[in-house]
């Protein structure tokens, strides 16, 4: 039976193991207007924004290979002083490993770990934004109308409460 593991991991050791490969299944599978937008992440800029605790990567790993990973950017909240915020930048997860409890399981235990750092900065709450991808519904659709990752995330309490616009502007 394979062991998955979970936790904290630093932007510098997943470079050093396969976080650029996983990075381009992610944005082959999700990115919208590939044409235009290339993928380019600025490692250096994590790893700064890590270093000064706003940046923080939790992963998944099964047999000891990246298999998945949520990352989220903490901050106070201008409005709620006992609010540590933190939104999701990216999540994913191997098609591999989609099946039964394994996002879950990833976002529950990052949930904990995020409590941990709110506790640790004196707030009371952290407040946990994230999205779901729009285009990506017809795909991961489910008999029941709603997307597969739209029903973990309601299971695990979150509540949709608004809706995002974005477009390219040429400069």
């Amino acid at each position: 039976m394979p062991e998955t593991s979970y936790g904290w991991e630093s932007i510098s050791r997943l470079l050093a193991d396969d976080l650029e490969d996983i990075a381009i299944e992610h944005w082959w599978e999700v990115a919208l207007d590939k044409g235009r937008v290339p993928l380019n992440p600025d490692w250096a800029l994590y790893q700064q924004l890590e270093r000064i605790g706003v940046f923080k990567a939790f992963v998944c790993r099964v047999d000891g290979a990246l298999a998945g990973y949520v990352w989220f950017f903490l901050n106070d909240h201008i409005h709620y002083k006992t609010l540590l915020h933190a939104t999701c930048d990216v999540f994913y997860l191997r098609p591999g490993m989609r099946r039964g409890l394994t996002g879950y399981t990833l976002f529950r235990l990052a949930e904990k770990a995020l409590a941990q750092v709110a506790k640790e900065r004196g707030r009371k709450m952290v407040r946990i934004s994230l999205a779901e991808k729009l285009h990506l519904r017809a795909k991961l659709q489910s008999a029941s109308g709603k997307t597969t990752i739209g029903r973990m995330f309601e299971r695990l309490g979150y509540k949709p409460v608004e809706t995002a616009y974005w477009k390219l502007v040429e400069v």
